[in-house]
């Protein structure tokens, strides 16, 4: 059995989220423009239930999608995660991983 899946009960419980920079990042709907990309700054390497704790984890995002800088936002706020060749906002959220 596996935690990971885009099911209703799973969405509801958990955001989907994203650890980089040693912070964690939920991942919007929110769709950047390409020109607001910046530079690539990671990708994902592992997923992990029910949510990620480690730089380069995600619950729900696949494994090996990038990660990059939002031009004119603090990486440390925000970051633009692409997936199916589009790119969505990720925010830093402050809360304990553990």
């Amino acid at each position: 059995m596996t935690l990971l899946n885009t099911g209703k009960a799973f969405a509801e419980s958990y955001p989907r989220a994203i650890a980089l920079n040693n912070s964690v990042y939920l991942v919007s709907d929110v769709k950047i423009d390409i020109n607001n990309i910046g530079k690539e700054m990671g990708k994902i390497q592992r997923q992990r239930a029910p949510m990620p704790k480690k730089n380069g984890e995600s619950n729900d995002i696949p494994v090996g999608s990038l990660i990059f800088e939002i031009k004119d936002i603090n990486s440390l706020d925000a970051v633009a995660v692409k997936l199916d060749n589009k790119f969505y906002f990720a925010s830093q959220k402050n809360f304990n991983t553990k």
